[in-house]
């Protein structure tokens, strides 16, 4: 009786992955996700990836996406993502990053998160002394009037 509920289960979670025609499949899929949570995939030895941004991780067109990066990991173009988990706008993560992120781990391609350190206003604001400052201790804003860390503080 169990394999038969899990075997439901499965066929329901790739039913509702596979779906296109379903307009909401994240909501599905992160439903399924909290209750079979997906291994660790094994580290690959060469990684070949493209990068997203986190705000085409939320555009329209991430279905289109999705299925772009699926074409290219069965011709074993790429078998990696990087995608913004924080930028220089600040931290990105949220639940359609993590849709994201768990569509790819099911399609065994690894994810990697970008992570901006040294350009961070807000954090430069809240400890100016770890700022890069301008000859009159004026904190030092780039053209884009952004604050950036001193990498050596």
């Amino acid at each position: 009786m169990r394999i038969i509920i899990f075997l439901f289960i499965v066929g329901l979670t790739l039913f509702f992955f596979y779906s296109p025609h379903l307009q909401n499949q994240s909501y599905f899929i992160g439903q399924i996700a909290e209750i079979f949570p997906l291994p660790p995939l094994p580290q690959p030895d060469q990684v070949h990836g493209i990068y997203i941004t986190a705000g085409t991780a939320r555009s329209d067109r991430m279905e289109e996406i999705i299925k772009s990066i699926k074409e290219m990991s069965n011709e074993e173009a790429i078998n990696a993502v990087v995608i913004d988990v924080k930028d220089e706008a600040g931290l990105q993560l949220d639940e359609e990053i993590r849709m994201l992120v768990r569509r790819l781990r099911f399609l065994n391609i690894f994810p990697i998160a970008r992570i901006t350190v040294f350009q961070d206003s807000d954090f430069a604001k809240k400890r100016p002394d770890l700022a890069i400052k301008t000859a009159d201790g004026q904190l030092w804003k780039d053209r884009g009037g952004r604050l950036w860390l001193d990498p050596a503080s």
